[in-house]
């Protein structure tokens, strides 16, 4: 059975250890670093920049330049052949109309309102309603609609609708003003869209000049001829004129659709540039005058032409990335072997890297100043969700990669480095996102007086370098805002952990804390204790002071499930006949360490992070159950119980964090238990766990040296004396005793 539930917990497990998580690691790591590499020369060689010519407008040039031949370059756009190209497209584009299908329906409708009235009412209500009135011509008086009501109309009805039916089906009527509109405007198409179709099917393109677009009067003319000729009736003329009168288009134009479908044919047409000549051999530039706009435009088309010079550039970036990125990561075996065997660490590094090279090149081809680029942004993230120290070897990494794609120039490259470390540093412990902000205006702050500096230096004019200056210092603004965007997005894809995170997870309010609270109040008091002991003991030998608090907090969310199994929960009197009497030894023992299986189950079950289930998993270790271990030998023999039975199934603590828990554990439930707590008892008793955790080997995967155990141990008793303090008695309590 114990064998059974340590494979239900390892199931839960949703991430290996690091040591083990990528078995093939040594293939992916090159594999990694080969295609990070491939991705920074292939974003470097987008676009045309002038790679033999990094000059900005204004600056002096120090060399002739000459045309190396002959070629053609913009002066500027044709005004007047570009708005004619406009006009033409938009004529081209044509007018949108809304076919209604029914408009033979709604006149018959009409009649039929006429029709009816005239046979029932007409005579008691001489004075027709004013609807009615609308849909009765001038010259059709009060006694011609008494001629209606002397003869049966059903017939011609009947005539009327066929005709209006296949007449309306085999024309296109609109009105008199949008046709003489229409022939006037030059536009060469009507597009028909039916009103309950959005997509392009919907529409149908038919000629100006096609024959069966009518306008409504000459559509009343034909229908007037046509039917005098089938209506047979004595009262055809008054009928006949009520048809005409109630006439309406079956297409209605619409001009906003028309403005936007014009207006999407004129913005889909090209600029018409105008265009100068150069000779070969012509000057392009003269040694010691000012660089012009036009002047980068011609070294532009210069170096567009001898785009293949671009090739080595490409293959020098990605060398260049290849030993960079190599030395790095071989730096991280020997000085951080943790981050090293966290393969998955190493490609949000190498994504990191990418986005910020991403972000540069977008920035360079556009008309942003390449000043606003916020190069920041990537050892900002990789301090947060990893460490400084690999924050400042991307920090090197990107400041010189943004140096040479912004055109081999050394300020800015010095710029974005010292704004990268500014960073790096501004991000330490930080713990709420409105921090972030703060760390952007020290980021853009020394980016200002790095340029500053510099342009004195290189002896920059004073406009410019101040210029530059205060564009750097928005870049660090800009930085903060896409680290804000970007942070969550990471921490969830990569299963990371920040004090960001933490510190909203620290919040007592949170569901499971609550029910732990009001199920298992003796586990949630405990909780407590153990969480002030381990974050006082964290910042004490330099680990997460918040993440061992946090993970203190969910340690034991698992003894929800039966809290009375656990002393912390019973009373005096309940402790007295406890429930684990009438159980066996290994039952008792399943109980109680199978709370690290229901931790877990709640642990996914909530989306805690992998950082908080870990102290969950591994806070006892592979410790013994020391008391039903000892109360089944009472019964059985050595040779007869299985001391597995009664471990937990680990593993040990992987992390100092979660061995501070492990500890802090163990010392609160001593401390508790002590008749006298006084402080040599609790120093000696603090002493003691700590050594015996020692010796069992449980503290041996966690990096906590003899010097820390030392430190934890001081910790651990000046708290404890705290809070097992003797109590002054006072009177009161002296006269009920």
């Amino acid at each position: 059975m114990k064998v059974r539930e340590t494979r239900k917990i390892l199931k839960l497990r949703k991430r290996k250890l690091p040591r083990d998580s990528f078995r093939l690691s040594f293939l992916i790591r090159p594999l990694v670093i080969i295609l990070t590499s491939l991705i920074i020369a292939g974003i470097y060689s987008i676009g045309e920049e002038t790679f033999n010519f990094s000059l900005r407008e204004g600056d002096i040039a120090m060399r002739d330049v000459f045309a190396p031949f002959d070629f053609q370059y913009r002066v500027g756009v044709d005004k007047e052949k570009t708005q004619k190209a406009k006009e033409h497209a938009k004529k081209e584009a044509g007018e949108i109309y809304h076919i209604n299908e029914s408009v033979a329906d709604v006149i018959l409708e009409k009649l039929n309102k006429i029709f009816s009235y005239s046979l029932s009412a007409i005579e008691e209500t001489p004075a027709l309603p004013e609807e009615l009135l609308l849909l009765i011509p001038q010259k059709i008086n009060f006694k011609n609609l008494l001629l209606l009501r002397q003869y049966d109309l059903s017939k011609s009805i009947e005539d009327v609708s066929i005709f209006l039916e296949e007449f309306y089906k085999s024309s296109y009527v609109i009105q008199d003003s949008d046709f003489e509109r229409f022939s006037y405007s030059d536009a060469k198409y009507l597009i028909i869209k039916k009103n309950d179709i959005e997509d392009n099917s919907g529409y149908v393109q038919l000629s100006f000049n096609n024959s069966r677009i009518r306008p409504l009067s000459r559509a009343r003319e034909i229908v007037g001829t046509e039917l005098r000729r089938k209506i047979k009736s004595r009262v055809k003329d008054v009928i006949i004129d009520l048809i005409i009168w109630n006439m309406e288009p079956n297409l209605v134009f619409s001009l906003e659709e028309t403005e936007i479908r014009q207006d999407k044919a004129a913005e889909n047409i090209e600029n018409v540039y105008l265009y100068n000549d150069v000779r070969k051999h012509e000057g392009i530039i003269s040694k010691g005058n000012r660089v012009t706009e036009e002047d980068l435009v011609r070294l532009k088309q210069i170096s567009q032409r001898y785009g293949n010079e671009k090739l080595p550039a490409i293959i020098g970036i990605f060398l260049f990335s290849l030993i960079f990125l190599f030395l790095i990561t071989l730096s991280y075996k020997h000085f951080n072997p943790k981050f090293y065997k966290d393969v998955s660490k190493l490609i949000l590094v190498s994504l990191v890297v990418i986005i910020t090279v991403a972000l540069t090149k977008a920035v360079i081809l556009s008309p942003v100043p390449s000043y606003l680029i916020p190069v920041a942004l990537g050892p900002m993230l990789i301090s947060v969700l990893i460490s400084f120290p690999v924050a400042v070897k991307v920090t090197i990494f990107v400041a010189i990669i943004n140096g040479i794609i912004i055109g081999n120039n050394i300020v800015p490259a010095a710029c974005f480095l010292i704004g990268g470390l500014a960073g790096t540093m501004a991000m330490k412990d930080i713990r709420k996102r409105s921090q972030l902000l703060k760390a952007g205006i020290i980021v853009g702050e020394a980016q200002f007086f790095a340029v500053v500096g510099l342009g004195l230096v290189f002896g920059i004019g004073v406009d410019v370098f101040l210029r530059e200056g205060f564009l750097s210092l928005f870049s660090g603004i800009i930085a903060a805002f896409f680290t804000l965007g970007l942070l969550p997005i990471l921490e969830h894809s990569f299963k990371i952990t920040t004090n960001i995170h933490l510190l909203e997870l620290s919040d007592l309010n949170h569901p499971l804390l609550k029910e732990v609270l009001i199920k298992a109040p003796g586990t949630y008091h405990h909780s407590l204790i153990m969480s002030s002991l381990a974050e006082q003991a964290a910042e004490a030998i330099g680990a997460n002071p918040l993440l061992a608090r946090v993970g203190a907090y969910f340690h034991d969310i698992g003894k929800l499930e039966k809290p009375e199994y656990f002393s912390e929960n019973q009373s005096k009197e309940r402790r007295e006949r406890s429930k684990h009497d009438k159980l066996s030894p290994s039952m008792s023992s399943l109980i109680i360490t199978n709370h690290v299986k229901k931790g877990l189950e709640l642990a996914h079950k909530h989306k805690l992070p992998p950082a908080i289930i870990d102290f969950i998993e591994q806070h006892h270790g592979m410790s013994l159950v020391y008391y039903f271990y000892h109360k089944a030998l009472e019964v059985k023999s050595e040779e007869e119980i299985k001391e597995e039975q009664f471990r937990y199934p680990g593993p040990k603590p992987q992390t100092k964090e979660v061995a501070l828990v492990s500890l802090a554990d163990a010392v609160e439930a001593a401390t508790r238990s002590l008749q006298e707590p006084t402080s040599a008892r609790i120093k000696g008793l603090i002493k003691e766990i700590i050594h015996n955790k020692f010796e069992m080997g449980e503290l041996d995967e966690c990096e906590l040296t003899l010097k820390d155990l030392n430190k934890i141990a001081d910790v651990f008793t000046r708290l404890s004396v705290s809070i097992h303090h003797t109590r002054v008695e006072y009177p009161s309590e002296k006269k009920e005793d």
